[in-house]
């Protein structure tokens, strides 16, 4: 479904023009921000993820850009790598999109080594961009008008490595279903020493569910873990199934990094402890607006947006379950 639009656009419009007027980017000159994109100019903005187009996360990510460019009738095209994380492909993806000479980019930095020399040189070009889920620590040096994302990794993956520790985990596996992306390493990495007992990273490949809960089977069988905190719900919908296929929901905590109604009735169900939120609706759609806004009016957007991140636990969970079936939450 398409997320609703009207009062949530209205309430967004207004907040970002509030912030953005006592808030500008690192450009120190907002008073003559580029207008050469008039109102009566059709604009198109190129959004370029790291995810796969099929990602559950993403998904509800490209319906907020989608219904950001029918709300403000510009033109957006959202594109990604086709199977799994590939940054080199991202890299093309964003060189094409640099190519085409668009009016604006949004794109998520998540391998800064890879992407940070291509995203400056839109900047150079003079197109419009703003980051978007990864790559706040590039704002700066990229030149790019924004970052907005989940403002606070260290904070949620330290506390997702509490709650399991205050829950009496010991040993836990931590689904990274792209080692070697520094920011997912580094979220099993500060999960690992918040818990404080043992953890280790178990891959898995997006696109593969029967594949994954096989192998979270064998190795709740084995009896190594009696926790698992993954990073997507590619990881956590088989363990899940993998979890009660051998009697362990709920004796083996489970927690997510994001949301999806299935998760979501585990954790009604008592059968996970939490997801975390990082409002990727708002990731898809707050840049394209921003984007919008600053070419057609010169409305320099605040240089950082925070989309969460928030625990979605069995005490809130009611309230997220209807909007998560709407691809909003």
């Amino acid at each position: 479904m398409r997320a609703p639009r009207g009062l949530l656009a209205l309430v967004a419009a207004v907040a970002l023009v509030a912030v953005g007027a006592g808030c500008g980017s690192s450009d120190s000159d907002s008073g003559t921000a580029s207008t050469t994109a008039s109102k009566g100019k059709d604009l198109r903005i190129e959004y370029i993820s790291h995810a796969p187009t099929s990602d559950s996360f993403w998904i509800v990510g490209a319906m907020g850009a989608r219904a950001a460019g029918e709300d403000l009738g510009v033109t957006v095209n959202y594109r990604g790598p086709q199977t799994t994380f590939d940054a080199p492909e991202q890299k093309r993806l964003l060189q094409q999109a640099i190519a085409s000479k668009p009016d604006g980019i949004v794109v998520t930095v998540p391998d800064v080594s890879v992407l940070e020399p291509v995203v400056k040189s839109a900047v150079d070009q003079g197109i419009a961009v703003v980051l978007a889920n990864a790559g706040q620590e590039v704002l700066e040096r990229t030149g790019a008008l924004s970052y907005v994302g989940a403002i606070g990794l260290v904070d949620a993956a330290t506390e997702a490595g509490k709650r399991f520790k205050e829950a009496g985990v010991t040993s836990a596996a931590c689904m990274n279903p792209a080692p070697g992306v520094p920011v997912l390493d580094q979220i099993c990495n500060i999960f690992a020493r918040a818990l404080g007992g043992k953890s280790q990273i178990f891959p898995y490949e997006t696109g593969d569910p029967t594949s994954t809960r096989a192998k979270v089977q064998a190795l709740l069988q084995r009896g190594d873990i009696d926790g698992i905190f993954a990073e997507g719900v590619e990881g956590a919908e088989p363990a899940l199934d993998a979890l009660r296929a051998t009697g362990k929901a709920g004796k083996v905590k489970l927690g997510n990094y994001i949301l999806s109604p299935k998760v979501l009735d585990a954790i009604k169900r008592g059968d996970a402890m939490f997801a975390i939120d990082q409002q990727q609706w708002l990731q898809g759609y707050y840049p394209v607006q921003m984007i919008t806004q600053y070419l057609r009016y010169g409305l320099v957007p605040p240089t950082e947006v925070s989309t969460g991140p928030t625990f979605v636990t069995k005490e809130t969970v009611d309230k997220v379950i209807e909007l998560s079936k709407q691809d909003i939450r």
